[in-house]
């Protein structure tokens, strides 16, 4: 039994450790829609929200986030707190949750009839509601200078189980630090989605400069289009590269997927997808004439990267946009 509580312990020092890195007073700003319909909500993460979200009772909020913080909670006093039968799970979803943020989330109604043990307004979870995968539900709260959501549970379930049929895409999350009174951080924006036509101008005006960053392959100059990385770096490296040139990564860091612009023709479409496994139908008599295709491609942040100066002296500056602008019928994306 203690060393089960040890374990716990550790468990919840690792948890508080993520809550802290990625979420301990800081404010995001969720832009979602469906179709005309715009909603806007802010997420508060506090301290005192930790206990609730790892599934603990029987002690003030603060006190407890304090022992854990502090690593002073002793195997008795845990011994003595009444424990959510799923902690474990709520545990290991911690450090998922950074990454739900980031990979193109959906803002779902909570269903008041789908359970009675936890009261929610709104769930964040993945686009495909029927996988059993992290999520994280809100509550409502009012206060008297604003309106915001608080995080009150993590669960590792089926969105489906707890959510209304109404859901809405989110198409941008901005993050700001509690202290700071204007959002200037895109922690993700879904990149076919004009913001200006959904964030409010004085808000958007603040975010401006990070919409114009324009991310590039450093080792060929061309432009891609993929989400802002946390550290500001905009040079990045594709996966190919890094396996090529055996560049070391630096620990529990993963590939994002780009989308780059490029001229081929129906041909040499057919044997790239073939030679990522892609199942296509063969094309009879392919077309010699060159299209523009918009293919995913992995890459790496420099800043996750271990870059030796001999790799350093590969770099390139970012090509003239002038001299590779293509037009293209997909949302005008230039390469």
């Amino acid at each position: 039994m203690r060393e089960n509580m040890e374990l716990l312990i550790k468990k919840l020092n690792k948890a508080c450790l993520i809550y802290k890195k990625d979420f301990l007073n800081k404010d995001f700003l969720v832009i979602a829609r469906k179709r005309k319909n715009t909603e806007i909500i802010e997420i508060n993460f506090r301290k005192e929200h930790f206990m609730h979200l790892v599934g603990i009772k029987g002690m003030k909020a603060n006190d407890f986030f304090e022992k854990i913080s502090l690593n002073i909670l002793s195997v008795n006093e845990l011994n003595k707190l009444k424990k959510n039968p799923y902690i474990n799970q709520k545990l290991n979803s911690f450090p998922k949750l950074r990454r739900l943020f980031e990979e193109e989330p959906y803002l779902y109604n909570f269903h008041p009839h789908s359970t009675t043990k936890v009261e929610l307004n709104k769930i964040i979870a993945n686009i495909n509601k029927e996988i059993k995968k992290e999520l994280i539900g809100l509550k409502f709260l009012k206060t008297l200078s604003k309106k915001s959501y608080i995080p009150a549970s993590i669960e590792d379930r089926k969105a489906s189980e707890i959510t209304a049929e109404e859901r809405k895409r989110i198409i941008c999350i901005l993050e700001k630090k509690s202290s700071e009174k204007d959002y200037s951080k895109i922690l993700f924006r879904n990149l076919e989605e004009n913001l200006s036509l959904y964030i409010p101008k004085e808000i958007f005006i603040s975010i401006k400069k990070e919409l114009e960053k324009v991310n590039y392959n450093c080792l060929t100059g061309e432009p891609i289009r993929i989400q802002n990385h946390s550290s500001g770096e905009n040079r990045w490296i594709g996966k190919k590269d890094v396996e090529r040139f055996e560049i070391q990564k630096r620990n529990n860091v993963k590939e994002e997927i780009g989308k780059v612009a490029v001229m081929m023709t129906e041909k040499e479409m057919e044997d790239y997808k073939k030679s990522r496994g892609i199942e296509i139908k063969e094309i009879i008599n392919p077309s010699n004439v060159k299209k523009l295709y918009i293919i995913p491609v992995p890459y790496y942040n420099i800043s996750d990267l271990k870059i030796t100066k001999e790799m350093e002296q590969k770099f390139v500056p970012m090509k003239d946009k002038e001299k590779i602008v293509e037009k293209s019928i997909d949302k005008g994306i230039e390469r």
